[in-house]
C-alpha cells in the first residue's frame, strides 16, 4: 500500500494541512484500485478510486480546503494518476464489515473513531485499530458501542415477534452466527400473516447486525446484475414483502450463502471486467416465502411471525427508540455468546453433519454458550427442516403430482414419457413439464424432496438407450 501521497497542494498556503493527501492507495483482491483520505469530517474514508463518491469526495475537500472547486481537467489528472499507481500495488484484502484474523473476529463498527470489537474466545473488548482492511461505503452506517448485558441476548424478542420455542432458539442461534466470517449462512425467511410486523423486525434484525444509512429493505431488483451488486455492498442484505423467488435469482442467492463472485463487462466499450464478491447474510420477508429451487431451501432457516393484536400493537417510532436504547446491551450478549462459542466450536463433532456443515457445528456450540440445554438446537434445525419441506411440497407441483400418484403404488417404473403421461391422467397437465426431457430435468432437482417423503428415484438407460425411472417407496 502507497501511503501520503498529495493527491492537491494548496499552493497559497504553507501548511501541510491545507493539502489534500492520500492516507493510501492500493488495489483489492479482485484487481480493483482503492484509495484513503480523510473525508471533510475527518473520518478515514475508502473509496474505488473510479467512483463518483470518490470524485465528489475530492471536490467537496477542495472547496472546504481551498475554497475553489478543482477544474475537471485536474479531477480527471488526479484520479487516473491515482489509479495508475494503486494498479502496480501488491493485493490488499477488503472485508465487509466482519473478518478474521489469527484466531481473532473483528467487527467493523463503521464510526468516525475508526473502532472495532475484537472478539476471542477470552472475550472481546474494544479497539481503535485491527490488522485487516474493510470496505467502506457510502451506505454503511455506524453501529452503537456494545455494552455488557447481564439479561442476555432474549430481550430481543421484546422486538422481534418470533413464536414457538424452537424457533426461538434457532433465531437466537443464527443471530449470534451471522457475526461469524468464513462460515455459510443460512437465509433467513421471515414469514407471518399481514399485520405480523414482518418488515420492521427485518428492520431490527438489519440494524443488529449490519446497520445502512440508506433506506435498503425492499423488493428484490429488476436484474440479476443489480442483486449481485446489492449482494456485494452489503454485509446483511434484506429483501421485503417476497411471494416467489425466481429460479434466477435462486442461484445467486445460493451462492451468497457459500460466497461466489459475480462478473461483469464495465462498460461495452472496453474489455474492463467487474468482480463483485458475495458472502454475506440475507433476509427475505413475505406472507409465504417460496422458493422454486430444492437448492435454495436446503439454504434457509423459517420464522414464523404471529399477527400483532391491536391492543398490543404500538407505533414503529416508538418501537425503534425502545429498541435502539437495548441495542448496545443486545450487542453485548451477543459478542459474550459468540466468545463462548468460539472455545467450544473446535470441540463439536456431530456423528451427521447436514448441508449447512459449518453452521450447524458452530450453532451446536452458540446453543450451549447461550444457555439452552444439550440437542435443542439440533431439534430446533430438524423442526426447521420439516418447515422446509412442507414449504418445497406446498409451491412445487411436480412434487405434488408425484406424491399424489405414488400415494396408492408401492412402486413404479417406466419412460419419462411414460410417467409424464400417467401425471398428466391425474389431471396436473397445467402446472407440469411439458415435455419429458423437462419432467427429467425437474425430477432430479426434486429427488432429494422426495427422498424425505420415503420415495427413492433410480435412474437408467434401456437396451434401445431410452431414459429409464423408477419410483420406490422406502
Amino acid at each position: 500500500m502507497l501511503t501520503d501521497i498529495v493527491l492537491f497542494r494548496n499552493r497559497q498556503s504553507k501548511r501541510t494541512s491545507d493539502n489534500i493527501v492520500a492516507q493510501g492507495l492500493f488495489r483489492d483482491q479482485f484487481g480493483d484500485a482503492y484509495i484513503q483520505i480523510y473525508d471533510e469530517k475527518g473520518t478515514l474514508r475508502t473509496f474505488p478510486i473510479k467512483s463518483k463518491q470518490f470524485k465528489y469526495a475530492l471536490i467537496r475537500l477542495a472547496v472546504t480546503k481551498n475554497r475553489i472547486a478543482p477544474s475537471s481537467s485536474e479531477l480527471r489528472t488526479v484520479i487516473e494518476t491515482a489509479a495508475a499507481f494503486a494498479e502496480v500495488t501488491e493485493p490488499v484484502i477488503l472485508f465487509n464489515r466482519i473478518a478474521e484474523s489469527d484466531g481473532c473476529i473483528y467487527y467493523n463498527l463503521g464510526n468516525q473513531h475508526h473502532e472495532v470489537v475484537e472478539i476471542t474466545a477470552t472475550g472481546w473488548r474494544l479497539r481503535d485499530s485491527c490488522p485487516v482492511n474493510f470496505r467502506t461505503g457510502s451506505i454503511m452506517g455506524a453501529q452503537v458501542k456494545p455494552i455488557v448485558q447481564k439479561s442476555g441476548i432474549g430481550k430481543i424478542f421484546d422486538f422481534v415477534n418470533i413464536t414457538g420455542a424452537s424457533a426461538r432458539i434457532l433465531f437466537e442461534v443464527w443471530l449470534v452466527s451471522n457475526f461469524l466470517p468464513n462460515i455459510d449462512h443460512p437465509i433467513a425467511a421471515i414469514s407471518g400473516p399481514a399485520g405480523s410486523v414482518k418488515t420492521t423486525t427485518a428492520e431490527i434484525i438489519k440494524s443488529t447486525t449490519d446497520p445502512s444509512t440508506a433506506i435498503d429493505i425492499g423488493p428484490f431488483p429488476n436484474s440479476v446484475a443489480e442483486l449481485a451488486q446489492l449482494l456485494s455492498h452489503n454485509y446483511m442484505t434484506v429483501f421485503d414483502n417476497l411471494t416467489q423467488i425466481k429460479p434466477n435469482y435462486s442461484d445467486l442467492l445460493c451462492q451468497a450463502v457459500t460466497g461466489g463472485v459475480f462478473m461483469k463487462r464495465k462498460l461495452y466499450t472496453d474489455q474492463g471486467i467487474v468482480a463483485l464478491p458475495m458472502r454475506g447474510c440475507v433476509v427475505l420477508t413475505g406472507i409465504n416465502v417460496t422458493a422454486e429451487k430444492p437448492d435454495l431451501l436446503d439454504r434457509m432457516l423459517v420464522f414464523p411471525l404471529e399477527k400483532i393484536s391491536e391492543e398490543h400493537r404500538k407505533g414503529k417510532n416508538e418501537v425503534k427508540a425502545a429498541f435502539e436504547e437495548c441495542l448496545p446491551g443486545i450487542l453485548g450478549a451477543i459478542f459474550d455468546a459468540l466468545s463462548l462459542a468460539l472455545a467450544q466450536i473446535p470441540k463439536i463433532h456431530p456423528e451427521k453433519l447436514p448441508r449447512l456443515a459449518d453452521f450447524y457445528k458452530a450453532g451446536i456450540a452458540i446453543s450451549q454458550a447461550l444457555g439452552h440445554e444439550m440437542g435443542a438446537f439440533e431439534r430446533a434445525f430438524a423442526e426447521n427442516l420439516k418447515r422446509l419441506q412442507v414449504s418445497a411440497i406446498d409451491g412445487n407441483p411436480l412434487l405434488q403430482a408425484v406424491l399424489a400418484f405414488m400415494q396408492n403404488e408401492q412402486k413404479w417404473e417406466g419412460s419419462a414419457t411414460d410417467l409424464l403421461l400417467a401425471l398428466n391422467r391425474m389431471g396436473c397437465s397445467n402446472s407440469l413439464p411439458k415435455a419429458p426431457n423437462q419432467l427429467t430435468r425437474k425430477l432430479r432437482e426434486v429427488e432429494q424432496n422426495l427422498r424425505s417423503e420415503q420415495i427413492r428415484v433410480e435412474w437408467g438407460r434401456t437396451a434401445a438407450n431410452v431414459s429409464h425411472i423408477k419410483l420406490k417407496k422406502s
